[in-house]
């Protein structure tokens, strides 16, 4: 417990620092656009800004963007930014946004383009994007069914489970390190640890209510 206190302490150090090193630089702006065969005249496109550090659905949005779709094509342009941040990027004629806390920096200029039914990313920064799609991929596999998680018989190996998701998608990580700052390289790792913590909480509150959800999930020892 102390080691891992240890490390999410020297974790938090290391965001701090990299973000103040954010914080020292030049303002600049940030081109997302696209050009997308499932979009009609007159889509309304909103991209969703958060500030860095945020995970969940419930944390403030600091900010909404629209863009109206003419021949396909948005644009967005975020100006005046320092450090890092996420956007969501919500369609008008699907459900769920086609990006979902995807990490920015001030100065990228990124492209949405459509090959075969899948987004494509390039662009400067795009490799951020590419490699943050493939991480999400592990997970959409691994949530496709989140009751699944309760057919684990205690909580260390519930937990089990969920590391072995996190180690996927930081092996993936590491394997293209090369072709990422180590800035951002660090950003993403500990975003993958704090997302992975973040969820183990989620379910302990969970588990602190259970009794309301029923004897299917009675099975689970706190052990």
């Amino acid at each position: 417990m102390f080691k891992s206190r240890n490390r999410r302490k020297k974790g938090l150090i290391l965001v701090t620092l990299i973000i103040g090193h954010y914080a020292m630089g030049q303002i600049h702006s940030t081109n997302i656009s696209g050009n997308l065969g499932f979009l009609s005249d007159g889509d309304s496109i909103i991209l969703r800004v958060h500030n860095y550090g945020y995970f969940s659905k419930e944390d403030p949005i600091e900010k909404d963007y629209t863009s109206i779709s003419k021949d396909h094509l948005f644009h967005f342009n975020i100006e005046g930014r320092k450090i890092p941040f996420y956007v969501d990027l919500i369609f008008k004629r699907k459900r769920n946004p086609t990006l979902a806390y995807y990490l920015c920096e001030p100065g990228d200029d990124i492209t949405l383009s459509e090959t075969n039914n899948m987004i494509r990313f390039s662009g400067k920064g795009a490799e951020k994007f590419n490699i943050q799609f493939q991480q999400k991929r592990v997970d959409t596999v691994f949530l496709k069914d989140v009751h699944s998680y309760f057919k684990a018989n205690s909580l260390s190996e519930l937990f089990s489970i969920m590391d072995s998701s996190v180690l996927k998608k930081l092996y993936y990580l590491q394997s293209v390190k090369g072709i990422l700052s180590g800035e951002i390289f660090d950003l993403l790792k500990a975003d993958c640890l704090a997302m992975s913590e973040s969820q183990k909480v989620f379910y302990l509150k969970w588990l602190g209510g259970i009794k309301e959800h029923g004897p299917q999930y009675q099975n689970i020892k706190q052990s």
